[in-house]
Formats: structure tokens, sequence, C-alpha cells
């Protein structure tokens, strides 16, 4: 198992609000130990965004992202990656989304997704544009490797 999933340990009901002891298990016998003092860390001011239902910023609680390894090309290996990262706790998932291949199964990841899903776009403005399209919940991309500003802005639009 190539992904990171956080073990039995977490699955209890853990708070990220004091100290967080977390196990994660990398594939199948190799683990680490993991806490986090969200009280001692420093949180900047922050306007707060909904990525689907999930509050992200303006004091919401940390979120956990996570993103597939699967192409969405190959729906049911998504669907069925999304739902184990689900379980694992994940709050919002990532997919990339390289072509066009990819972004026209993106309605069928959207609705059989029990989290927000994220298009991360490179490059290709037009693979944003159907991402939205396809109701993702959030795009994840970097004008810069978009191109020129009419691009970006068609994006916006």
């Amino acid at each position: 198992m190539p992904w990171i999933v956080p073990s039995q340990k977490q699955a209890s009901g853990d708070s990220f609000n004091g100290y967080l002891d977390r196990e994660f298990r990398f594939g199948s016998n190799r683990t680490i130990e993991h806490s986090i003092d969200s009280q001692a860390a420093h949180r900047q001011r922050t306007r707060r965004l909904m990525i689907g239902d999930i509050p992200v910023g303006g004091g919401a609680p940390i979120s956990i992202q996570s993103m597939t390894l699967t192409s969405p090309v190959d729906v049911a290996g998504s669907i069925d990656e999304i739902q184990r990262l689900a379980e694992a706790g994940v709050d919002i998932v990532r997919t990339a989304v390289p072509n066009e291949a990819a972004a026209e199964r993106l309605p069928e990841l959207v609705q059989n997704s029990s989290v927000p899903l994220v298009a991360d776009i490179h490059f290709n403005y037009q693979l944003a544009i159907t991402a939205a399209e396809a109701g993702v919940a959030k795009l994840r991309l970097n004008p810069g490797n978009i191109g020129d500003a009419k691009r970006v802005r068609a994006v916006v639009d």
C-alpha cells in the first residue's frame, strides 16, 4: 500500500485541539509517531473558505488532505482509493488532471465521492474549466504555469 493511512489508533476520534498523537502506517510494517500541538503553533488570521462542506482557514479545525495515486481515467480504481482515504480520516482529496481523458472522468468521481475533490491542474487552462464544470469542490492551479493573464481570467470567469 503506497499511500499513508492513519492506523486504528487514530480512528478512536482523536481531536486536533491540544496534543494529537497519531501513528501512520507506511505499507504493511513501517510506522511513525507524529504529534501536533495546535495550541503552541502560531496560526495567522485568515479568511475562512469552504471546500465542499469542509471549512478551511479562519480558525477552522485543521483538515487532512491527501492526493490520489490512481489516474482519474481509472474511475473504479480512483473511487476505491478515494473511499479508502475517506475511511482513513481524510477530509479533502486531490487528484491530478493531466489531460482531457482525465478531465472527462471527473463528473463520475465527483458523483461517487464522499469527500470534496480538488482538481490539480498544470499547464492547460482548458482542463481547469472542464474540471470546474464537472463540479469539483476546488481547483488547484499555478497561474505561472497556466500561461498569460487571459487564460487565468478565463478560468476565474
